[in-house]
């Protein structure tokens, strides 16, 4: 009797947990089936917007190819609109040295006296050396130029402008001053040799200036950023009519007539072929009001 006791005991234990596991099993059924519905309306979802989905995509994609395309355009448009610039501003060159020659042989036909390529009226050529004094010390100390002394006067240089103002030491065409070869230390000007049409600067006025310079003398300029301000109107962020002001509208004085326009390398070009050394540009795309200027220094050798 006591060992059927103990097998009733064992029995009804592995019974309790018989009933133990059922109930867990009935719980993963319930969950199992709760994942197959759901699975059901992924499956059914899925179907469902499947092919809106893969519609989208190919939206999408055909979207990237027309950008892609537009993109490829609007550069072509960007080089075909800079070349345009390009040749309006060589034929608008071209114009104005015609003009400019033109009104040249009516004076010299006319009889009138010296011509000034920046001005109808005549200038004398003689200069006028009005301050004696400062003139003998620079002779001592080196010859440094300031040939733009109506825009800006500099210490420490000899003022020189075509006009008789009352910041000049020197009254003087540019083209004629009252130095012999090889005594100047440095020249300097501002906005003056876009004044000169480029066969005037190239055949006359940068020879005779780099004769005045001696050996290791120094050249600088400060001169209208062409390149800068086409690039800016090739951008948007300049106006044509802002262009315009910028290179035909602003005179400063009667003589003040641009007549060219340089960018950096086009105007080291020049100098490296009329044989000056080290030539550089230490500043360009400096913002001048509207405009932009670069500063170029060259020796001669």
């Amino acid at each position: 009797m006591l060992h059927l006791g103990h097998r009733l005991e064992r029995f009804f234990r592995h019974h309790t947990r018989l009933q133990r596991v059922k109930g867990r099993i009935k719980i993963l059924e319930d969950r199992l089936k709760t994942t197959e519905d759901g699975l059901k309306i992924l499956e059914t979802g899925w179907h469902q917007h499947l092919p809106g989905f893969l519609s989208a995509v190919a939206e999408v994609s055909a979207l990237a190819h027309e950008l892609d395309d537009g993109r490829q355009d609007a550069h072509a448009a960007y080089i075909r609109f800079g070349h345009e610039i390009t040749r309006l501003w060589e034929r608008l060159d071209s114009m104005r040295s015609e003009v400019l020659y033109g009104v040249k042989c009516a004076n010299e036909a006319n009889g009138s006296p010296e011509w000034h390529s920046n001005r109808l009226s005549p200038i004398s050529r003689a200069p006028k050396i009005l301050n004696q004094v400062k003139l003998a010390e620079a002779r001592l100390n080196g010859i440094k130029l300031n040939l733009s002394s109506g825009r800006q006067l500099l210490d420490g240089y000899i003022n020189v402008d075509q006009c008789q103002v009352t910041t000049a030491d020197i009254v003087a065409d540019v083209r004629c001053l009252p130095f012999e070869p090889g005594s100047v230390l440095e020249l300097f000007s501002r906005h003056l040799i876009d004044n000169f049409p480029r066969w005037e600067l190239r055949d006359r006025i940068l020879p005779y200036w780099k004769s005045l310079l001696r050996q290791g003398g120094i050249f600088r300029a400060v001169v209208q950023d062409g390149e800068t301000i086409v690039n800016e109107l090739k951008a948007g962020r300049c106006q044509p009519e802002d262009f315009c002001e910028v290179f035909f509208s602003v005179q400063q004085d009667d003589g003040d007539l641009r007549c060219n326009l340089f960018t950096p390398a086009s105007l080291c070009d020049l100098l490296e072929e009329l044989g000056f050394n080290h030539v550089e540009v230490p500043v360009k795309g400096r913002r001048n009001g509207k405009s932009f200027d670069f500063e170029i220094i060259a020796i001669r050798p």
